[in-house]
């Protein structure tokens, strides 16, 4: 629902947004993606989560229902698609998914490779 008024936000600061709204388009049409960005979701964007030993965390996107006690954890990755870095992504959501989860949250995590058009919910 916000894609209009973020493109003309953009627009007013001055950013390029040459087929912008074709990309994100794109990325909403793929399965899965727009339930990611309902309204029914509180967003934390980059917040920090902490683990018992006081290590910082800063995953890209946390969404808790406003309705239960699900959280989803996305990673947005923009560059290219392999299977060695997606192992890597694969551990590093799962972290954050297991930290949420030690808080009492029944918590999922999501990769989103938005330039491979790919969404993996783990």
């Amino acid at each position: 629902d916000d894609v209009d008024s973020a493109i003309e936000s953009l627009e007013r600061e001055g950013e390029n947004i040459d087929g912008l709204r074709c990309e994100v388009e794109a990325i909403l049409a793929i399965d899965g993606v727009a339930e990611l960005f309902d309204s029914k979701w509180k967003v934390m964007n980059e917040a920090e989560i902490f683990d018992g030993k006081g290590r910082a965390y800063r995953p890209d996107r946390v969404m808790i229902s406003k309705e239960t006690k699900e959280v989803v954890v996305v990673d947005y990755k923009f560059g290219e698609y392999t299977d060695e870095a997606h192992v890597k992504y694969q551990r590093q959501v799962g972290s954050y998914v297991r930290l949420i989860g030690d808080m009492g949250y029944d918590a999922k995590g999501a990769i989103l490779y938005a330039s491979e058009r790919k969404l993996f919910v783990l």
